[in-house]
């Protein structure tokens, strides 16, 4: 007669027992009609999954019993002849766990279903401990509440306290199988509306001089090829929520929320980030090993941004470019861009935008060699055109001074002389600076002299050629009125009205804007060389 195995066979998982190596598995078995099938060599096939039913299979073995008189079979789950895996190696407490079991009775295997271990099978990790007193060696039990070196509180399942020893707790693992190595893990569920800490750690060290640490690490990194992490937290990337894989406050100054410490001075890294990093409110960097200040970026970019607009961008331009820096406006349009190198054998440059995003100014440190400014107006707040000149005073250098007139000197080309003659036709302009009206365009400087300094070095003095100046005159030829063409006197560096035109021609330095009734004294003069 056929057999056939039934649902009502009794597999006892409620009642599982703990054997030295494994679980212990009991059933009964029937035939179709009920029938118990005694005495009988069957076969048994285990296969444990993880996760769900249908979930990865973590476990695989077959065993060969014989049913006894009343069709019973005890058997060891862990004990039979492995087909897939070691049953040592299923971490029992990283997920649910399901056993399916399939019974052959000489007519193949039939599935006699599934079924989820409703407990952790954990003494099969401690199969040598010994009984755990509720009170005595300094162990302590408070209803559900166990106390090491103190009597447990209500708020707290596990409380160990130190007074004498070096370590408070000590965990050790050794294992070498294929699975994940833990030496703490801890599961935080996320029901409830408090804060919710997966470890946490309170210091009061308030008079202490040496180092305290919340948590301490120590990995030895010799030999090893692989990724190893002293601390290591995920944050999955579900939910609405702020979430923080490593979370540091400090309150307080000389304080730290997170510090890193490296004492390499060529290698290794105190902070390491893969990916983004935020700083919210102040970013401060010190020196390196050796001695560079400021932020290092390797060929990398550096924004400063408001909200989702950019306002600085620091980037690196490429081989012999250098480096650049762009401000942008909320609006997102680029107001400002400073090159240090434009092109890889010429000097810097800056570029300035308007508001809609085209150029307004232009300044190139290094076009054709020279420096150049572009641009559609040049506003500036001084009154002359002004070129240096040097000017040779022979035994009248204490009257060298702003506000003189000065004449080509035919002894030297090039240079100029204070006027020494009335009517010269050798007039060339005025000191620039006096009665404190400053040139507004300065030629014939050099960029690598300092302007104020020329005139004591050198005897070079900025000439005034065009615009407005003041002029040391005098009333030789009469009072100065508005209007009136200037030209040189017989006193040195002063100047007059003109009386002779035709003596005054090629003579005539500008016309007065500003009169002199009598005496001498400053008078503003409009140049016009004539």
């Amino acid at each position: 007669m056929k057999l056939k195995i039934t649902t009502s066979i009794a597999i006892l998982i409620s009642c599982i027992c703990l054997a030295q190596n494994g679980i212990n598995y009991k059933a009964v078995i029937k035939d179709g009609n009920g029938n118990i099938v005694a005495n009988t060599l069957i076969a048994v096939q285990f296969t444990i999954t993880e996760g769900t039913p249908e979930g990865t299979i973590v476990y695989q073995e077959d065993h060969s019993p014989n049913t006894d008189a009343n069709g019973l079979i005890t058997i060891n789950i862990g004990e039979g002849n492995p087909s897939l895996n070691l049953f040592s190696d299923i971490d029992w407490g990283g997920n649910s766990h399901f056993l399916n079991v399939q019974i052959n009775t000489g007519f193949g295997l039939t599935d006699m279903g599934t079924t989820e271990f409703k407990t952790v099978p954990y003494a099969l990790s401690a199969p040598s401990t010994s009984k755990w007193e509720s009170t005595s060696n300094g162990i302590y039990r408070l209803e559900d509440n166990v106390g090491i070196g103190t009597v447990p509180d209500n708020s707290r399942k596990l409380f160990v306290s130190n007074n004498d020893e070096q370590y408070s707790l000590f965990t050790e693992n050794s294992y070498a199988g294929n699975n994940s190595k833990y030496g703490m893990y801890n599961l935080l569920s996320s029901e409830g509306t408090g804060t919710k800490y997966g470890l946490y750690n309170s210091q009061i060290s308030s008079s202490t001089t040496t180092s305290t640490y919340g948590v301490y690490n120590i990995m030895t990194t010799a030999g090893a090829s692989a990724s190893m992490f002293g601390i290591y937290s995920f944050v999955s990337n579900a939910g609405t929520g702020s979430h923080y894989a490593i979370y540091g406050y400090a309150s307080g100054p000389g304080n730290y929320g997170v510090y890193g410490y490296n004492s390499s001075s060529s290698q290794g890294w105190a902070g390491y980030f893969n990916g983004r990093g935020q700083v919210t409110d102040r970013l401060m960097v010190g020196s390196d090993h050796k001695g560079r200040q400021g932020v290092n970026l390797n060929q990398r970019e550096l924004f400063v941004r408001n909200a989702d607009t950019t306002v600085i961008r620091a980037k690196y331009s490429g081989i012999g470019s250098g480096g650049e820096m762009e401000f942008y406006m909320n609006t997102g349009f680029k107001t400002l861009e400073i090159q240090a190198s434009e092109t890889i054998n010429t000097g810097s440059q800056i570029q300035m935008y308007k508001a809609d995003g085209s150029l307004g100014i232009s300044l190139d440190a290094d076009f054709l060699g020279l420096g150049r400014v572009i641009t559609q107006e040049i506003e500036v707040t001084g009154a002359d055109l002004a070129e240096f000149f040097k000017v040779n005073t022979a035994s009248m250098s204490n009257a060298i001074r702003p506000g003189v007139l000065l004449s080509i000197d035919e002894d030297n080309p090039g240079d100029v002389v204070m006027t020494s003659e009335a009517y010269d036709t050798k007039i060339a302009g005025i000191i620039s600076g006096a009665n404190g009206v400053r040139p507004g365009l300065l030629m014939g400087g050099d960029i690598e002299r300092q302007e104020d300094a020329l005139p004591a070095a050198t005897g070079e003095f900025p000439i005034a050629l065009a615009g407005k100046a003041y002029v040391y005159a005098n009333t030789e030829n009469g009072p100065i009125k508005i209007g009136d063409m200037l030209t040189s006197s017989s006193s040195p560096g002063y100047a007059m009205k003109v009386n002779d035109y035709e003596k005054a021609r090629g003579a005539i330095i500008g016309k007065a804007m500003t009169a002199l009734d009598s005496g001498d004294g400053f008078v503003l003069v409009l140049i016009s060389l004539n």
